[in-house]
């Protein structure tokens, strides 16, 4: 992407990018992210004038807010790192503190009540994964007992936030898992080599406020065969809306132009359209 301002740009927009990735509100955001939103507002106005750069400033502080937000209400990582570990260690069952830390984010929170029929009901779809990928995972790698898997899976986590990524790690280690989370902007750098499956929960949305056409962008360039894409059903004053009904049309039509059967799957707090790339994807 060609940098605001000609063709070398000028150098304030990465003082920004440094200016805000050093920041403590975002310092364990990924800088690819922040840079990401710091181009695409920086485009929106005409940088020679006097006065836009604080335009672009506000503008890209509103969007990192807006990407931020996601992570509001999290668990305190250091205190949830503690409890796996003292759970490994026979103090309580792991099940329990794996289903208490997921309780603490409005996303995995939803999904308690469906974590067994929901992934198995994926599974089933999908085969068994020997590779997955978790885009945008958040907490939900920590729902790995519920979903079936033997822990020779290749589990590959990605999140744009560094204290989730930590958390996710430590978790896969005292597992006996490959500690594979990155700190990755899926968007920015999609994930490489081939893949099973992917889940892409909750974040389709999102995507699309941050840009329009990411959540498709993210689907076509992530390498699997199968790809759930997933919806809430409930917004977070539990009253029930259809985000999926704004996408489905549109994402059911970029599926069929490219040869991609698209399935349909409905649970009570989420609807998942299963994306069907096909063996061979790369």
């Amino acid at each position: 992407m060609s940098k605001p301002g000609g063709s070398d740009g000028p150098v304030e927009w990465e003082h920004l990018v440094r200016r805000l990735a050093d920041s403590k509100k975002y310092r364990c955001l990924c800088e690819d992210t922040i840079r990401d939103v710091v181009e695409q507002e920086c485009a929106r106005h005409d940088l020679r004038r006097t006065g836009e750069w604080k335009k672009a400033e506000a503008g890209a502080r509103k969007r990192l807010h807006r990407v931020w937000a996601s992570y509001l209400g999290a668990p305190d990582i250091d205190s949830a790192e503690k409890r796996l570990s003292a759970a490994f260690g026979g103090k309580e069952p792991v099940e329990e503190a794996c289903r208490e830390i997921l309780t603490e984010h409005q996303s995995s929170r939803e999904r308690i009540p469906i974590l067994g029929t929901f992934f198995q009901g994926i599974f089933r779809r999908t085969g068994t994964p020997a590779i997955l990928l978790d885009l945008a995972c958040a907490l939900n790698p920590l729902a790995f007992r519920w979903m079936g898997l033997p822990r020779s899976t290749k589990y590959r986590a990605f999140d744009i936030n560094a204290k989730t990524v930590g958390l996710i790690n430590h978790y896969f280690r005292l597992e006996g898992m490959e500690a594979a989370a990155e700190l990755r902007d899926v968007l920015c750098k999609p994930p490489m080599g081939p893949a099973d499956a992917a889940f892409l929960f909750k974040m389709y949305h999102c995507l699309e406020h941050r840009r329009r056409g990411a959540g498709w962008e993210v689907v076509a360039a992530t390498p699997a065969e199968w790809i759930a894409v997933s919806f809430p059903t409930r917004n977070l004053a539990n009253r029930r809306i259809d985000i999926a009904a704004n996408y489905e049309q549109q994402i059911r039509s970029d599926a069929a132009e490219r040869g991609w059967p698209c399935g349909r799957m409905d649970f009570d707090s989420e609807v998942v359209l299963l994306v069907h790339k096909g063996s061979g994807t790369e």
